[in-house]
């Protein structure tokens, strides 16, 4: 169960830096594409946007993974 709880907490580590990063480098910037120039922080805003998701979705990911392996400890140990 620990390498699941590995996974989760890096996971959640890099949506955790992502999100820092966009609230202090792009604080006022909405990621909503309205404009035909491309304009630098919005493409930050993108950026950062995206790793933070991916890092929740990897989240998601390695805790759906890990209920399988918490269900069958919990039903060893319950028998014994």
């Amino acid at each position: 169960m620990f390498p699941y709880l590995k996974g989760a907490l890096l996971f959640a580590l890099i949506a955790g830096v992502a999100y820092a990063a966009s609230a202090i480098l792009v604080p006022d910037v909405v990621a909503i594409a309205d404009t035909d120039q491309p304009q630098p922080h919005l493409e930050l805003a993108f950026m950062l946007k995206a790793i933070e998701l991916a890092g929740l979705g990897g989240v998601i990911l390695v805790l759906i993974s890990a209920l399988p392996v918490w269900f069958r400890n919990r039903s060893e140990t319950t028998l014994r």
